[in-house]
């Protein structure tokens, strides 16, 4: 019988593999009165690391940071799905079989940093390119 070992890089792309998969059945289930978080994905990088998640600057607006556990799926949850924060809250706690009120913090840290380097953006619709002809979010130029 053999072993299977797995290092924490190819852990993470699994958890973020089964989360997008995931996603796009609970995508359509958005309600009208939340926002959905989307993040101006053109500025930033997003790099697995051995410990975590490595989120930097294109521009270098910011240092790089990193997100661990929680943080870490967080913050990939949002770079590549258009999702509101109950909705991340409520992935993130079944994930990690948390509480969401434990869960909550740790998800309102990863969008006050994206707020704070001015990389968050909200909408009532999951697309809004489709709901009213925009065709690119921009962030201000300094």
């Amino acid at each position: 019988m053999t072993r299977c070992e797995m290092k924490v890089p190819l852990g993470i792309a699994l958890i973020m593999f089964f989360l997008c998969c995931s996603i796009g059945v609970y995508a359509h289930n958005e309600t009208a009165g939340e926002d959905i978080i989307i993040v101006a994905r053109n500025y930033v990088t997003v790099e697995l690391s051995e410990t975590g998640v490595v989120m930097g600057s294109k521009k270098g607006r910011f240092e790089p940071a990193e997100f661990k556990g929680v943080e870490g799926t967080t913050v990939l949850l949002f770079m590549y799905n258009r999702i509101s924060r109950d909705k991340c809250v409520h992935l993130v706690s079944s994930l990690y079989e948390m509480d969401p009120a434990d869960t909550g913090p740790r998800v309102d840290h990863v969008l006050s940093f994206l707020k704070d380097n001015k990389l968050l953006l909200t909408s009532k619709y999951p697309n809004p390119s489709l709901n009213f002809g925009m065709n690119k979010f921009r962030i201000e130029e300094e």
